[in-house]
């Protein structure tokens, strides 16, 4: 199943392939903060760097989207 989530910088869509809700959207917290990070948003007040990774991954969890096919113009994680 192919997992997504927009960043709240900049709207990339970006993508993980997993069998497990719950890694997709571990991968995808890890991805998306480091790609925060490399545009120096990661301190700024965006959803997913304001609270606890825990909390912020479970945002992430509930709020995906899924799709069986290939999500078109995303960014692989």
């Amino acid at each position: 199943m192919y997992y997504t989530f927009s960043c709240p910088y900049c709207n990339r869509l970006f993508y993980t392939y997993n069998d497990n809700k719950e890694q997709a959207a571990e991968i995808l917290f890890t991805g998306i903060t480091a790609h925060l990070q490399s545009y120096g948003e990661a301190d700024k007040d965006h959803t997913l760097t304001d609270q606890l990774p825990e909390t912020e991954t479970n945002q992430i969890y509930a709020s995906m989207g899924e799709s069986s096919e290939l999500p078109s113009g995303g960014y692989q994680l």
